[in-house]
């Protein structure tokens, strides 16, 4: 198992004949499409993650109905958020740990190292390396979440994987994490005069723009050696 040999099970995909739509312009395009079902996802969510340790879990699920969006395939909102919540509860939970540690790391990394710069190399080194661990852990969390909600694979398989796409496939994850970071970053600084955004569309907005950076490395990578198509983990 791992990377170029998970499982995924075949949709319907996109009717043959059908123009190949690319970058912002197949971005766009499903983001209007799908605008008012990520209101209603954010809403979702937010709602979900009021007991605070559902965070991970309700992380998964709004993965789970934007990875839909994103690869054009029928989405239901309420029924794919709740089953995938409920389902992946635990799964979910365990790999919202990593997240954690990270936003940890940067919280250190910009609260603790960056004012003592100016007291010596030690702190100029630590803060150089806690940028260094953000920037490759960002890499690697734009694909967590997507993996698992398309895959079967285990929480160290999904873990191992993130890393290699997120690494390996820069041209994606790099813009990805940096227009994420460019639309949570202003709405943090804001807060709580943002909080409305955040309720309506923020979360949702950036884990969208997540998942259509992720979706071409999963596409391609994640295949069998010979090149058949592999099953696709969808909702019966």
């Amino acid at each position: 198992m791992g990377l170029f040999n998970s499982y995924l099970k075949e949709g319907p995909g996109i009717e043959k004949g059908a123009p190949v739509r690319r970058g912002p312009a197949l971005f766009f395009e499903i983001l209007l499409r799908e605008a008012w079902g990520l209101v209603k996802l954010n809403l979702l969510f937010v709602l979900f993650c009021l007991p605070v340790v559902t965070i991970g879990p309700a992380l998964g699920g709004m993965t789970t109905v934007v990875m839909k969006m994103v690869r054009d395939k029928n989405s239901y909102v309420w029924r794919d958020f709740w089953d995938a919540f409920r389902q992946e509860f635990l799964r979910f939970w365990l790999l919202g740990l990593p997240g954690l540690v990270l936003l940890a790391a940067l919280l250190v990394t910009l609260l603790v190292y960056l004012p003592r710069l100016g007291l010596g190399p030690l702190y100029v080194v630590l803060f150089a390396a806690g940028l260094l661990l953000c920037f490759v852990g960002g890499l690697a969390w734009i694909y967590v979440y997507p993996l698992a909600a398309v895959t079967d694979l285990s929480l160290s398989l999904v873990l191992k994987d993130a890393l290699l796409l997120g690494l390996g496939c820069m041209k994606h994850s790099a813009p990805g994490l940096l227009i994420c970071l460019a639309l949570m970053a202003p709405m943090v600084l804001a807060f709580p005069e943002s909080v409305p955004v955040l309720a309506l569309i923020g979360f949702s907005l950036t884990n969208f723009v997540a998942c259509f950076a992720a979706w071409p490395g999963i596409r391609t990578y994640a295949v069998r050696q010979d090149g058949e198509a592999l099953e696709n983990k969808e909702e019966e």
